[in-house]
Protein backbone atom coordinates (compact mmCIF):
# COMPACT_ATOMS: atom_id res chain seq x y z
CA UNK A 1 0.00 0.00 0.00
CA UNK A 2 1.39 3.45 -0.85
CA UNK A 3 1.91 6.14 1.78
CA UNK A 4 -0.97 8.13 0.29
CA UNK A 5 -3.36 5.22 0.65
CA UNK A 6 -2.16 4.54 4.18
CA UNK A 7 -2.52 8.16 5.33
CA UNK A 8 -5.94 8.32 3.71
CA UNK A 9 -6.99 5.25 5.68
CA UNK A 10 -5.72 6.73 8.94
CA UNK A 11 -7.43 10.02 8.11
CA UNK A 12 -10.67 8.10 7.63
CA UNK A 13 -10.28 6.43 11.03
CA UNK A 14 -9.61 9.79 12.70
CA UNK A 15 -12.62 11.38 11.00
CA UNK A 16 -14.81 8.41 12.00
CA UNK A 17 -13.81 8.76 15.66
CA UNK A 18 -14.29 12.52 15.57
CA UNK A 19 -17.71 12.16 13.94
CA UNK A 20 -18.74 9.73 16.68
CA UNK A 21 -17.37 12.02 19.40
CA UNK A 22 -19.06 15.21 18.17
CA UNK A 23 -22.29 16.06 19.96
CA UNK A 24 -23.69 16.54 23.44
CA UNK A 25 -23.01 14.08 26.24
CA UNK A 26 -24.74 13.89 29.64
CA UNK A 27 -22.69 13.01 32.73
CA UNK A 28 -24.02 9.87 34.41
CA UNK A 29 -21.06 8.83 36.56
CA UNK A 30 -17.96 10.27 38.20
CA UNK A 31 -15.41 8.10 39.97
CA UNK A 32 -12.01 8.84 41.45
CA UNK A 33 -9.18 6.60 42.66
CA UNK A 34 -6.23 7.72 44.76
CA UNK A 35 -3.04 5.68 44.53
CA UNK A 36 -3.44 2.36 46.33
CA UNK A 37 -7.14 2.89 47.11
CA UNK A 38 -10.47 1.72 45.71
CA UNK A 39 -12.55 3.66 43.19
CA UNK A 40 -15.04 5.98 44.95
CA UNK A 41 -17.84 8.32 43.89
CA UNK A 42 -16.80 11.59 45.60
CA UNK A 43 -19.98 13.41 44.55
CA UNK A 44 -22.28 10.48 45.33
CA UNK A 45 -24.40 8.43 42.96
CA UNK A 46 -26.22 11.36 41.37
CA UNK A 47 -24.26 13.77 39.23
CA UNK A 48 -25.13 15.96 36.29
CA UNK A 49 -23.28 17.75 33.57
CA UNK A 50 -22.78 18.21 29.87
CA UNK A 51 -19.82 17.68 27.58
CA UNK A 52 -20.06 19.20 24.13
CA UNK A 53 -17.62 18.45 21.32
CA UNK A 54 -18.12 20.47 18.12
CA UNK A 55 -17.15 19.43 14.60
CA UNK A 56 -14.77 22.39 14.34
CA UNK A 57 -12.69 21.35 17.36
CA UNK A 58 -14.20 23.14 20.35
CA UNK A 59 -15.40 21.67 23.63
CA UNK A 60 -17.31 22.75 26.70
CA UNK A 61 -17.45 20.80 29.97
CA UNK A 62 -19.84 21.34 32.89
CA UNK A 63 -19.95 18.85 35.77
CA UNK A 64 -21.76 19.15 39.08
CA UNK A 65 -22.62 17.33 42.23
CA UNK A 66 -26.38 17.29 42.68
CA UNK A 67 -27.80 18.66 45.92
CA UNK A 68 -25.42 21.59 46.34
CA UNK A 69 -27.05 24.02 48.80
CA UNK A 70 -28.54 27.27 47.54
CA UNK A 71 -27.06 30.57 48.70
CA UNK A 72 -29.12 32.51 51.26
CA UNK A 73 -28.75 35.63 49.07
CA UNK A 74 -30.26 35.77 45.60
CA UNK A 75 -27.05 37.01 43.93
CA UNK A 76 -24.16 34.65 43.18
CA UNK A 77 -21.72 37.40 44.17
CA UNK A 78 -23.22 37.59 47.68
CA UNK A 79 -22.48 34.07 48.95
CA UNK A 80 -20.86 33.49 52.31
CA UNK A 81 -17.39 31.88 52.29
CA UNK A 82 -18.96 28.51 53.23
CA UNK A 83 -21.59 28.80 50.47
CA UNK A 84 -18.96 29.70 47.88
CA UNK A 85 -16.71 26.83 48.99
CA UNK A 86 -19.56 24.28 48.76
CA UNK A 87 -20.57 25.56 45.33
CA UNK A 88 -17.00 25.60 44.00
CA UNK A 89 -16.05 22.16 45.33
CA UNK A 90 -19.10 20.58 43.70
CA UNK A 91 -18.64 22.02 40.23
CA UNK A 92 -16.14 21.72 37.37
CA UNK A 93 -16.35 23.91 34.29
CA UNK A 94 -14.00 24.62 31.43
CA UNK A 95 -14.00 25.24 27.69
CA UNK A 96 -11.53 25.41 24.87
CA UNK A 97 -10.40 23.23 22.01
CA UNK A 98 -9.66 19.52 21.62
CA UNK A 99 -7.56 17.27 19.44
CA UNK A 100 -7.64 13.52 18.98
CA UNK A 101 -4.76 11.07 19.32
CA UNK A 102 -6.28 7.90 17.90
CA UNK A 103 -3.01 6.00 18.32
CA UNK A 104 -3.45 6.23 22.10
CA UNK A 105 -7.28 6.34 22.15
CA UNK A 106 -6.89 9.77 23.73
CA UNK A 107 -8.43 13.19 23.39
CA UNK A 108 -6.52 16.28 24.52
CA UNK A 109 -8.54 19.08 26.14
CA UNK A 110 -6.82 22.41 25.51
CA UNK A 111 -8.27 24.66 28.20
CA UNK A 112 -8.86 28.32 27.35
CA UNK A 113 -11.25 29.30 30.16
CA UNK A 114 -12.10 27.55 33.42
CA UNK A 115 -13.81 27.94 36.78
CA UNK A 116 -10.53 26.84 38.41
CA UNK A 117 -8.06 29.49 37.17
CA UNK A 118 -5.00 27.23 37.49
CA UNK A 119 -6.28 25.13 34.57
CA UNK A 120 -6.30 28.00 32.06
CA UNK A 121 -3.62 27.31 29.45
CA UNK A 122 -3.25 23.63 30.37
CA UNK A 123 -3.69 20.69 28.00
CA UNK A 124 -5.27 17.67 29.68
CA UNK A 125 -5.06 14.17 28.25
CA UNK A 126 -8.13 11.96 28.54
CA UNK A 127 -8.27 8.35 27.40
CA UNK A 128 -11.56 7.48 25.76
CA UNK A 129 -13.70 4.37 25.39
CA UNK A 130 -16.43 5.10 22.87
CA UNK A 131 -19.54 3.14 21.96
CA UNK A 132 -22.69 4.28 20.17
CA UNK A 133 -24.31 5.86 23.21
CA UNK A 134 -21.61 5.85 25.90
CA UNK A 135 -18.32 7.67 26.32
CA UNK A 136 -15.92 6.99 29.18
CA UNK A 137 -13.12 9.50 29.72
CA UNK A 138 -10.27 8.65 32.09
CA UNK A 139 -7.36 10.76 33.20
CA UNK A 140 -3.91 9.20 33.03
CA UNK A 141 -2.68 7.33 36.11
CA UNK A 142 -1.28 9.70 38.74
CA UNK A 143 2.39 10.66 38.60
CA UNK A 144 2.76 11.00 42.38
CA UNK A 145 1.67 9.12 45.48
CA UNK A 146 -0.79 11.90 46.36
CA UNK A 147 -2.47 12.05 42.95
CA UNK A 148 -5.64 10.42 41.70
CA UNK A 149 -7.17 9.11 38.52
CA UNK A 150 -10.67 10.18 37.46
CA UNK A 151 -13.17 8.30 35.32
CA UNK A 152 -16.25 10.04 33.92
CA UNK A 153 -19.08 8.23 32.18
CA UNK A 154 -21.18 10.14 29.67
CA UNK A 155 -24.23 9.12 27.64
CA UNK A 156 -25.04 10.65 24.28
CA UNK A 157 -27.78 13.23 24.58
CA UNK A 158 -28.09 14.45 21.02
CA UNK A 159 -26.61 13.49 17.71
CA UNK A 160 -25.42 16.16 15.31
Amino acid sequence: MSDNQNSGSLGHIKEDIKARLVGTWKLVGYQRQFVGEEWVRPWGEEVDGRLIYTADGYLSVQQMRLGRPNFAASEYTSGTPDEVQAAFQGYVAYAGRYRLDEAEDAVWHIIECALFPNWIGLTMKRFYQLSDHRLILSSPPPQSSTGFQARLTWERETKI
